[in-house]
């Protein structure tokens, strides 16, 4: 005979059901077992829906969370190192500048680049230069502060800037040498170059923006200045260089030969040197003189210093003023001579005359140096 179930009963076990539903739909996510109620004992739960069905959802739980990170993982987030700029820490990502350049990034030129940081590298991005940057010795806008050349920093990149009315060098040559100079400027600037000795100019080059402008000329001195200027007030930066036309000059003479400055074997009939400063190689062979002209403006002073080989020959040197006076003289028995004429008050011409002593002869190096009080005295107005 079957007994049906009495319907509170039923009652009571559905409640107990959806009561037990409801904690595992609220249950939080994870591998632990399931805690019921204190009111919900084991035993007061349905059948099959206790403990075992509480570790089941436990485990299925878990199981369901490890799935979701190997999802994760298989479905990487974006990140540095995707080529794609898709992170708000990212300025560039590979071959992604997001639309940047050098330029962009306020620099004149290069490439830019992107390192592994997902950062702008910039190391690859150019700077032009200034004008003033590309600007060497300064002050040297007048012959008397004119920046002296020789061979150790030739050539040279100097600039005109704005304000900058032009740029004068020096170099000294031995006499008789020719000076050969050239200057380039940059492509779109026109410069002009001269060259002057201390009296005035002796040549001038002006061949267009761009074009290289080339002077030659030689003196009676040593002393030669270059000056670089600008055409209707262009600013930039040129090369120079200079150098001697003929290697030639540079060489000693030696007896039986006699020097380039021959004849000036009188007093009547002299050399003629010009200042700042006078540097030549000359001989005195078969028992002549040799003889030189020199002016020296008022407020200067004069040295002239011989060197020579004693053990060859023993030479002198001597001075005279314009009357044919001698003024000083210098004999001795080392492998030097110098005579010196102190501070003059009116401009003259003194002459120099060079001689063996006994008939001796030999080769020889004179150097002449006019110093006047104020720079500006012995150079170019």
């Amino acid at each position: 005979m079957h007994t049906s179930r009495p319907r509170a009963s039923r009652r009571s076990s559905m409640a107990c059901f959806l009561a037990l539903l409801l904690i595992l739909l609220l249950a939080p996510v994870g591998p632990g077992p399931l805690a019921l109620p204190p009111d919900l004992s084991e035993a007061d739960a349905p059948h099959g829906q206790g403990q075992g069905h509480a570790h089941g959802y436990g485990k299925g739980q878990a199981l369901g969370h490890e799935i979701g990170r190997g999802h994760t993982h298989g479905h990487q987030d974006s990140a540095c190192g995707d080529d794609t700029i898709n992170q708000s820490d990212e300025a560039c990502d590979g071959a992604d500048l997001n639309g940047q350049s050098c330029l962009t990034l306020g620099y004149d030129g290069g490439t830019l680049t992107c390192s592994s940081a997902c950062t702008f590298d910039t190391s690859a991005c150019t700077v032009a230069l200034s004008c003033e940057d590309l600007q060497g010795s300064e002050p040297n806008d007048t012959f008397a502060e004119a920046a002296p050349l020789s061979p150790d920093n030739l050539p040279i990149q100097d600039a005109i800037c704005e304000g900058d009315a032009r740029d004068i060098y020096t170099l000294t040559l031995p006499v008789g040498c020719s000076v050969l100079a050239r200057m380039t400027p940059q492509a779109d600037v026109d410069f002009e170059l001269s060259l002057h000795t201390a009296s005035g100019e002796l040549a001038r080059a002006t061949s267009g923006a761009g074009q290289t402008d080339t002077v030659q000329a030689g003196a009676n001195t040593s002393t030669y200045y270059l000056e670089v200027s600008p055409l209707s007030s262009a600013t930039g930066s040129y090369d120079l260089e200079a150098t001697v036309a003929d290697l030639a000059c540079l060489s000693a003479p030696g007896c039986p030969n006699d020097d380039m400055f021959e004849p000036n074997d009188s007093l009547a009939n002299p050399y003629p040197l010009e200042g700042p400063t006078a540097l030549l190689n000359g001989t005195i062979c078969d028992a002549s003189r040799d003889y030189y002209e020199l002016t020296v403006p008022a407020g200067c002073q004069l040295s002239s210093v011989l060197e020579f080989s004693h053990a060859v020959g023993d030479l002198e040197l001597a001075l005279y003023d314009s009357t044919g006076a001698i003024i000083a003289r210098s004999s001795s028995t080392s492998d030097r001579e110098e005579v010196r004429l102190t501070e003059v008050s009116t401009e003259e011409v003194y002459r120099l005359e060079v001689y063996g002593y006994d008939g001796a002869t030999g080769a020889y190096s004179l150097h002449n140096t006019i110093t006047c009080a104020s720079l500006q005295d012995s150079s170019v107005p």
